[in-house]
């Protein structure tokens, strides 16, 4: 069983656009969004999407 299941797959990058969130003094709003309910966050979509992104722009690589 996967245990970060619902957990952002970005919490642990250290993103300057999440600093705000992840603070004590915000951690209720932290576990609400960045565990709970990530998909409902704009930065998760950005960093999703630049993930994909790059992802897609890899040169690929071709048999000599």
């Amino acid at each position: 069983m996967n245990q970060r299941r619902g957990l952002c797959p970005y919490v642990d990058d250290r993103d300057a656009r999440c600093a705000h969130r992840l603070t004590l003094i915000n951690l209720p709003v932290a576990f609400r969004l960045c565990v709970a309910n990530h998909e409902a966050c704009a930065v998760y979509h950005q960093m999703r999407l630049a993930a994909l992104r790059s992802r897609t722009s890899l040169p690929v690589a071709q048999s000599a």
